[in-house]
């Protein structure tokens, strides 16, 4: 075996910031720090079921919310074309009436 290859390790503790417990390691990082959950505070290491139901129910009410705001959003979009539809529907006929085609300005001298 070669000599000296291994890193050097240090004795550090780390605290758990849920309960406070705090473990004693060899690591070779040279200074303590801080977990957000430890073994002592997880529920899954401490043997307790997680309700998948309640997750469950929630994303299916966020993907229902989700689609209701879609439709909401194509009715207005919806809304918008068809005015805007009818606007230039209207303008259409403004112009028309005031540009009246060649053949009824014949149609009109020829009555007279």
């Amino acid at each position: 075996m070669k000599a000296n290859i291994h890193p050097k390790t240090y004795t550090i503790n780390i605290t758990c910031s849920s309960c406070g417990a705090t473990y004693t390691v060899e690591s070779t990082i040279q200074h303590d720090y801080t977990v957000g959950t430890c073994a002592n505070c997880h529920p899954i290491y401490r043997g307790e079921k997680i309700d998948q139901g309640t997750q469950k129910d929630a994303r299916v009410s966020a993907f229902t919310e989700k689609i209701a705001k879609a439709k909401e959003l194509q009715e207005k979009i919806k809304q918008i074309r068809e005015s805007k539809q009818q606007r230039l529907a209207n303008r259409v006929g403004v112009i028309a009436r005031e540009k009246p085609s060649l053949s009824d300005i014949v149609a009109k001298k020829s009555k007279k």
